[in-house]
């Protein structure tokens, strides 16, 4: 996910395009996941 985000970011400063103010500093991602029972779900 970070390679994802990276090469998003290149992308964005080659279009010319401007880059959030977080990334231009040193930062993080933390992701969270969580999952559900189907039946749940569908109810």
């Amino acid at each position: 996910m970070n390679e994802a985000v990276e090469f998003h970011l290149e992308g964005m400063c080659e279009d010319g395009d401007e880059i959030p103010d977080i990334f231009n500093s040193e930062y993080e991602l933390s992701f969270r996941f969580d999952s559900c029972n189907q039946s749940s779900v569908n109810s």
